[in-house]
């Protein structure tokens, strides 16, 4: 069943540059004024480097050749973490003589940079657990995957997993974040303690650290709470999903879209069709102690019986990702 094109506004909305520089804009005149540090100026200056870092993170991931994009990704990332370093560090020797207008935009690209260098950081943090030559910790060597099961009806799986759509785990990450840097900037202005702070180092460890890096660890410890026990079957003629206590079930004629990854946080299991949509997302679960996050590749049955069904995977630039969709979907969806 071919998938209709995404509204414009959605399509609008997929666009993180156009927003970036949408927000740069709309900061600059605070820090031309020298107010840059105001609750408002603040928070888009955030928002304008965590939507730079979000598309160039996107730009790696997209690249059809796996290790360009991995190096790509470690430059980039090399490349962030000195800018920020010379713009916290440096003595500013080098803009001491600067016009008031350069001066201010080097205070708006360093601020900016302190989202997008954590941001870029964590991804590629999250890029190099997923690779197969990471060499497990004698605290985790003894965890394997979920195992398959064979029974009369077809191959089943069990798993802990956070029913979430991915789109939505990383949109929710980055509000939280931004709201909870909002209230500590409201409250040191509040209390007259942001004036006092002049060294970029404070301003880059607070906000860069002491802020940014426990949220970002807290939230998802909270949604380790939202785990349910989930299963899948994959039966002759549909797949069958167990989330909880709801179910559902999509025949493999009206499945326009599976995806299935195993390691890394992003391990997941999509489906799509037949009017039905489903996200268990088992990277951030919480597991019994003998069972890793993860899951197991899929068995070339299953592969023959999706293939079998009209459905046609797709390249991966993932080695542990594999995309199923229909040919009317693959031609005007990209895999993610």
């Amino acid at each position: 069943m071919p998938s209709e094109p995404a509204p414009w506004w959605r399509r609008l909305l997929r666009r993180p540059l156009l927003w970036a520089v949408l927000c740069g804009a709309l900061a600059l005149p605070w820090y031309l004024d020298g107010n840059g540090l105001e609750l408002l100026p603040f928070l888009l200056t955030l928002a304008f480097g965590w939507l730079c870092a979000l598309a160039f993170v996107n730009f790696t991931l997209r690249m059809t050749k796996t290790k360009r994009g991995a190096l790509l990704h470690v430059a980039g990332a090399v490349v962030v973490g000195y800018a920020l370093w010379w713009g916290v560090f440096g003595e500013g020797k080098d803009w001491a003589d600067a016009s008031e207008t350069v001066r201010a935009l080097i205070f708006l690209v360093t601020m900016a940079l302190i989202p997008a260098a954590a941001w870029i950081w964590l991804g590629l943090l999250g890029r190099v657990s997923s690779v197969r030559w990471v060499q497990p910790t004698k605290a985790t060597s003894d965890r394997i995957p979920p195992e398959w099961e064979r029974n009369r009806v077809g191959s089943l799986i069990r798993f802990s997993a956070v029913p979430m759509r991915i789109r939505t785990l990383g949109i929710v990450i980055a509000v939280v974040i931004i709201v909870v840097g909002s209230i500590s900037v409201a409250v040191l202005l509040a209390t007259d303690l942001l004036r006092h702070i002049s060294s970029w180092r404070v301003i880059a460890v607070l906000f860069g650290t002491v802020i940014a890096l426990p949220t970002y660890a807290i939230v998802t410890a909270l949604l380790k709470t939202k785990s349910v026990a989930c299963s899948v079957q994959f039966e002759q003629r549909h797949v069958r999903v167990q989330r909880g206590t709801d179910q559902v079930v999509i025949a493999f004629h009206d499945l326009d879209r599976l995806v299935w990854r195993c390691n890394s946080d992003y391990a997941r299991l999509e489906a799509r069709g037949g009017g039905q949509q489903v996200c268990l997302i088992t990277g951030i679960a919480r597991t019994p102690s003998t069972i890793l996050p993860r899951l197991p590749p899929l068995p070339r049955e299953i592969v023959a019986g999706l293939s079998a069904a009209g459905l046609e995977e797709q390249k991966s630039r993932k080695v542990d990702l594999t995309v199923f969709t229909r040919r009317a979907v693959a031609d005007g969806t990209q895999a993610s």
